[in-house]
């Protein structure tokens, strides 16, 4: 009866060693023509600050979109963070989410050529991409009944041309059809006839490993910098290398997208699109549609307040001066309730089930989406989640999960300082050398005070003040490691950056943050429950 429940697709445990070749040392006169090119794209917004802030925002987007993969990612964090920066400027650069820089078409056409696709199978309902990011571009196409009969002999008359003057790829031109042969039955077998097509952007690779370069040999410069020390630069330099060369490999996004979609099989309000086949450089997957949070809850309100002065001009024949005056009474008593309420309620219903998948995600399933900007956020016409583009993963191992969920604990349950210092000194090799007797005393204080002056805003207040409050000692506790030199583990580095723009995510559908009050029931209900009632019977003893 419940066999079904248990039946479900085998996968293998991520494993994020890779097999990829080293990357080719470039010279120095490389690295300083990519600098001097940097250096060189950064006048045009220092000159345009006096201009009009759209011209001064419109040049700044030009910096971070025209300048390779590694700077229009810095660009996509940051426009997720309009409590940081102005809102204007956000706008400007959240168009890097989807709308990056585009490749030409034949581009595209060359790519799936090269990858032995069959584009006669196909049916591209616009050369135009329906979607563009930092690392590649995605098209919807449309599956043909007929596709032409003379393509796949051309192919193969093709690779055995190459084969009579090319010797080494004999052995390799036959394994390569068979490849496609098979990927091809995948796609007409799958039961879609509409599909996402992910095609990497040229030159990509040869990009990033250039900026890899150059950005370890910053991190040297910078790591002997005493103010420094304790962000551990030079490991997270090759942590952040190492992460990179994944999402420019789209056969670890398909496999990240079926660990996924198991991961929330029983999860209705998520959804991860079904990946078809892929290469390095194509994807080809379902296509799920669906539009982004903050485009869709805009026009939805823009369009209710449109309904709304319609309907009260169409029922009162008020002119138009006696509208404007009631539209101000009703903004400025609080009753904008009545326009936006129902809208206001979606939002927080929409807030509360991606804060869910994200705590799920961490300490359930410790299988976290590691690129959660706007652009890889949508929602459905159903009102569901719609989670794009998994090529950043983290899958935290048994030692990773250990430690943070003892650091977490510790931190925002028990709020005991003296644990947390211990924690942070010998659960890392690197700082077995720390006065921790200090430092330990020291970060008890720094945390105690700053739970006292949590509990000093009235819960009824903006929670801005709490967000604010908790940056500023975030920074304290920087200049605190910096004095005792203690180290920080960077493998949690894409969890915090994570946490980090989700978090902005998610004050754009609600700036109060008032779905952080859902939090503690969220964590009792995915969070390490073995682990807090341990806890609560060992201090019931003592």
């Amino acid at each position: 009866m419940f066999a079904s429940i248990f039946i479900h697709e085998l996968y293998s445990c991520p494993n994020y060693r890779y097999g990829y070749n080293p990357p080719r040392k470039f010279p120095i006169s490389d690295q300083l023509c990519r600098l001097f090119r940097l250096s060189y794209s950064v006048i045009p917004p220092i000159l345009t600050y006096p201009l009009p802030k759209m011209v001064y925002y419109r040049s700044i987007y030009n910096f971070f979109a025209n300048n390779g993969y590694v700077v229009m990612k810095i660009g996509q964090w940051l426009a997720t963070r309009s409590d940081l920066l102005p809102i204007g400027l956000c706008k400007v650069l959240s168009t890097l989410h989807s709308e990056a820089p585009v490749h030409p078409f034949a581009d595209t056409l060359k790519i799936l050529e090269d990858e032995m696709y069959d584009t006669s199978l196909f049916h591209f309902v616009n050369h135009s991409p329906i979607g563009s990011g930092s690392v590649a571009q995605v098209y919807k196409v449309i599956l043909n009944d007929e596709p032409r009969n003379f393509s796949p002999f051309f192919q193969r008359f093709f690779l055995n041309f190459i084969q009579i003057f090319v010797p080494t790829r004999m052995g390799s031109t036959d394994i390569r059809l068979e490849a496609t042969k098979k990927r091809m039955a995948r796609i007409k077998k799958s039961g879609n006839r509409t599909f996402a097509i992910k095609v990497i952007h040229p030159n990509t690779i040869r990009d990033v490993y250039l900026d890899c370069q150059i950005i370890t040999n910053i991190a040297s410069i910078i790591g002997r910098i005493p103010a420094f020390s304790c962000l551990n630069v030079n490991e997270q330099a090759l942590h952040f290398q190492n992460e990179i060369f994944k999402q420019i490999d789209l056969t670890e996004e398909e496999r990240n997208m079926k660990v996924m979609r198991h991961l929330i099989h029983y999860d209705e309000n998520v959804l991860v699109a079904e990946p078809i086949t892929a290469t390095k450089n194509v994807l080809i997957m379902e296509y799920l549609e669906g539009y982004p949070i903050t485009s869709h809850f805009l026009s939805t309100q823009n369009e209710a307040e449109k309904n709304y002065c319609i309907r009260t001009a169409g029922v009162f024949q008020r002119s138009v001066k006696n509208l404007s005056d009631k539209l101000s009474k009703i903004s400025l008593s609080g009753g904008n309730n009545a326009v936006s309420g129902p809208l206001q309620q979606e939002k927080f219903s929409l807030a509360t089930t991606a804060l869910s998948f994200f705590v799920k995600s961490l300490f359930y399933n410790r299988f976290i989406h590691t690129d959660l900007h706007p652009g890889n956020v949508a929602i459905s016409k159903s009102n569901k989640l719609i989670i794009y583009d998994l090529g950043l993963t983290k899958l935290l191992s048994d030692v990773e999960y250990t430690n943070f969920v003892d650091l977490f604990c510790s931190l925002f349950i028990e709020r005991n300082g003296l644990v947390v210092g211990d924690l942070l000194v010998e659960r890392l090799a690197c700082n077995k050398g720390v006065d921790k007797k200090e430092f330990r005393v020291e970060i008890n204080e720094l945390i105690s005070h700053y739970f006292e002056q949590v509990y000093n805003i009235k819960e009824c207040e903006n929670m801005n003040e709490k967000y604010a409050l908790t940056k500023e000692y975030a920074f304290k506790a920087v200049r605190l490691f910096n004095k005792y030199n203690v180290k920080i583990d960077y493998k949690y580095n894409h969890l915090f950056l994570t946490a980090f723009c989700f978090d902005g995510i998610l004050r754009q559908l609600q700036p109060d943050g008032a779905f952080y009050n859902d939090l503690s029931r969220l964590l009792w209900k995915f969070g390490p429950t073995t682990y807090l009632l341990r806890r609560y019977i060992l201090s019931k003893k003592l």
